[in-house]
């Protein structure tokens, strides 16, 4: 038997040291061994498993053309046999071409691009062909118009992707086919068809609806971007454009609030990650740890000039008018309703999933969205059935977590923001929690904010509301009075009295009453008592006359509203009324 030492190398021998022990390729007198490679067959299965459905391959295909600044991307399907993806971009000369796939280059490294690994356009071919031939034409400014033949069926059979595509000038025919889509420079990406890809390309533009995941309907991912993205078919009538949802990317009056803040990243000296947001010029707060690690509270970060900044992130919070939930010109306070507003309403179903992944902070990268931040340490979408404030704050508000960097692999930004090598799948639960508070803080003053806009409009319009109304009960109230009077009273326009040779007759009357702008009751406390036993007044209403000194006296009511309007006429019409109380008076 062969005995063993300690290192369970035979005869006590290190491995390498003397023959029959010595590893080939390996000098007799070393015993560093190197090694390390990629191995080619386990590298063409993992990009299966790199998390790429239809729906991710899609976004991912249309990321690429955006990146080469496209204005219109066209996906067509007028081909029963091909399915084409078509930008006006800038295109690739032949080194782009090549680099575009090589695996795990940085190709937009110096760019706020889309890319983050530079592995995309590798599984999002290989899933969306379903392992079939894929062919890419390109042409750019002056450069030749060329080719790329990615056979993803011979790879997968060889084992082997190096080496195996190949790279040429396009022939007459496929310059022809180019031209028809594009005169100057860009790619066109076409897969042989296959009814799955077909499939899920007319879901996107037709029933986006359907699919219950936003972080794969590209309507949602590409909102930001201005370019026009649409879909042919020749056996349906038109072209169908992308219809994005934005619903922070609007102006500020479609809002009832809108706010837009920023958080400041720091890496101090001892590497540490701070995460702080600017309250006056030189004065930043940040939520920091207490000795025990499980809470955190809000201090001011004194030695900030001890960090490097080393990025900003954008939150934005708002919330999108709705007159069914609160209207300004008929406010009432909004119950505590979960059920989707208006605008989300006409992009998605009111299912739980959807409305907690609309109402969680979405990551916005380079102005493509990633997902959602379901990390959050205190708000939670359960938690809004109590009240209409808790509900909009947990249901209605929208948030975006905003910011851009330069697509190197290794930027710091995008690991602490949990990116992953698939950029559409988004790791939030290892994210700062003073980062998240600071958030979270975000999004409760924007909605308590929203919210004070609310009560303090319904303030106002009950408040206005009570003095119109009370005026309009002092206005009836009034025309009431001065109906009162005048069905009560009037000058007899018929009525003559003489008196030692003054005579007064309708004419003489009517004069009276059109100085007077028409008001024939006129007396007043002076002139009470001065009324001569031979004047007659008619009440219409009570059939009462006053013939003379034994009569019966005017009630002290109807006196008093005489009194009163007398002296509302005399301030009017100053002359005209001593004019006729003196010519009353002498009568």
């Amino acid at each position: 038997m062969t005995r063993q030492n300690e290192n369970n190398t035979p005869n006590g021998k290190p491995v390498g040291c003397g023959h029959p022990n010595r590893i080939p390729g390996v000098a007799r007198k070393s015993a560093l061994i190197t090694g390390g490679s990629i191995n080619e067959a386990g590298f063409i299965n993992s990009l299966k498993r790199k998390g790429f459905n239809i729906n991710r391959c899609l976004s991912e295909l249309i990321q690429n053309m955006i990146d080469a600044k496209s204005k219109n991307i066209t996906i067509d399907i007028s081909n029963c046999d091909i399915i084409r993806f078509i930008d006006d971009g800038n295109g690739m000369n032949l080194v782009k071409l090549t680099n575009m796939w090589d695996t795990y280059r940085e190709n937009h490294s110096e760019e706020e691009s889309g890319g983050v690994s530079g592995l995309g356009a590798k599984p999002s071919t290989l899933v969306a062909s379903k392992n079939t031939e894929v062919k890419l034409f390109t042409k750019s400014g002056n450069d030749d118009y060329i080719k790329a033949i990615i056979p993803w069926d011979k790879i997968i059979e060889d084992t082997t992707y190096t080496g195996n595509i190949t790279f040429d000038k396009m022939n007459e025919s496929e310059i022809n086919m180019f031209k028809k889509y594009n005169n100057k420079t860009g790619t066109i990406i076409q897969f042989i068809y296959n009814p799955e890809l077909s499939d899920a390309i007319k879901q996107q533009f037709k029933s986006p609806k359907l699919i219950t995941d936003i972080t794969q309907r590209v309507d949602c991912i590409f909102s930001k971007f201005p370019c026009n993205i649409k879909y042919t078919n020749s056996e349906e009538t038109g072209e169908i454009s992308l219809r994005k949802y934005g619903y922070l990317n609007d102006i500020l009056d479609v809002y009832y609030l809108k706010t837009d803040n920023t958080i400041i990243v720091f890496r101090m000296l001892d590497k540490e990650i701070i995460y702080a947001y600017e309250e006056s010029e030189g004065t930043y707060k940040y939520y920091k740890k207490d000795r025990s690690g499980a809470a955190y509270r809000l201090t001011n970060l004194v030695n900030w000039r001890e960090g490097t900044e080393i990025g900003t992130i954008r939150v934005v919070c708002g919330m999108r008018k709705d007159n069914n939930y609160f209207d300004f010109s008929e406010p009432t306070i909004p119950g505590a309703s979960k059920v989707l507003l208006e605008y989300d309403d006409s992009y998605f179903d009111n299912e739980d999933s959807i409305k907690y992944d609309l109402w969680y902070p979405g990551v916005v990268r380079n102005s493509q969205y990633i997902g959602p931040i379901k990390s959050l340490p205190r708000l939670n979408p359960n938690s809004g059935r109590a009240n209409g404030q808790a509900c909009l704050r947990c249901h209605h508000i929208r948030t975006s977590i905003e910011y851009n960097v330069n697509s190197s692999q290794d930027n710091i930004m995008d690991e602490i923001m949990g990116i992953q090598e698939n950029k559409n799948q988004l790791n939030s639960h290892n994210m700062d929690k003073g980062f998240l508070r600071l958030i979270e803080d975000n999004m409760k003053t924007t909605s308590d904010k929203i919210w004070k806009i609310f009560e303090d409009r319904v303030e106002e319009f009950n408040h206005v509301s009570s003095e119109e109304e009370s005026s309009s009960e002092e206005e009836e109230e009034e025309e009431e009075e001065e109906e009162d009077l005048g069905e009560q009273l009037y000058v007899d326009p018929n009525y003559t009295h003489t008196d030692e040779g003054h005579t007064t007759n309708s004419e003489s009357n009517d004069s009276v009453v059109s100085q007077l702008g028409g008001n024939t009751n006129c007396v007043t406390n002076e002139s009470r008592d001065n009324i001569q036993t031979n004047d007659r007044v008619n009440v219409t209403k009570h059939t009462r006359t006053f013939p003379g000194d034994d009569g019966p006296q005017l009630n002290q009511i109807i006196i008093d509203k005489l009194t009163i309007e007398l002296s509302k006429i005399r301030d009017t019409f100053p002359r005209e009324f001593h004019l006729v109380v003196n010519q009353f008076m002498s009568s």
